[in-house]
């Protein structure tokens, strides 16, 4: 009985109904995404792109201690240096205080593409003082292409220095 009633308030109604389910006339639709094409295979592509300008040599890699930046992560290893770039923590111990900077375009792609994008003007790029992740050789840095402010080199100490050492063959 109560199915007869509500299948006679169905047909009765049905234009009500129709307008009151489902998203109305000042909502967006959901678009669908089209998947026909298989996502584009990234692997041959790496992470940095090097930029052949002519003022490559007035744009050197530099250490600076990380109080000293905004930075968040390293665009080498991807690894977190800090929550936010406004929280103001308790500076990381020595050994993970210092960064090598230096500018680049950067190479990203938005959420749910697979187009690959590069920056339209050089960006400050930070990077742990690790090899693996600057991708620095040692003769780069006998090249110049290293350079340590002398304000910072005062603030260096012994760890550090033997972390530069390890990893670029230069001592400061």
């Amino acid at each position: 009985m109560l199915l007869r009633v509500v299948s006679f308030f169905r047909r009765k109604y049905a234009d009500t109904f129709a307008m009151s389910f489902g998203p109305g006339w000042h909502m967006k639709k959901r678009k669908r995404k089209c998947t026909l094409h298989a996502p584009r295979d990234v692997s041959q592509y790496g992470e940095r792109v090097e930029t052949a300008c002519k003022g490559q040599e007035s744009n050197p890699y530099q250490l600076v201690f990380v109080k000293d930046t905004s930075a968040t992560t390293c665009h080498g290893c991807k690894g977190k240096v800090r929550e936010r770039q406004l929280a103001a923590p308790p500076p990381p111990p020595p050994l993970y205080d210092l960064f090598i900077r230096h500018s680049e375009r950067r190479v990203y792609n938005w959420p749910g593409e697979t187009k690959i994008r590069f920056s339209a003007r050089l960006e400050m790029v930070y990077y742990h003082p690790l090899k693996k992740c600057t991708n620095l050789s040692v003769q780069d840095v006998k090249d110049g292409k290293f350079h340590a402010r002398d304000d910072i080199l005062k603030h260096l100490n012994l760890v550090h220095e033997r972390l530069l050492f390890q990893g670029f063959g230069r001592t400061f």
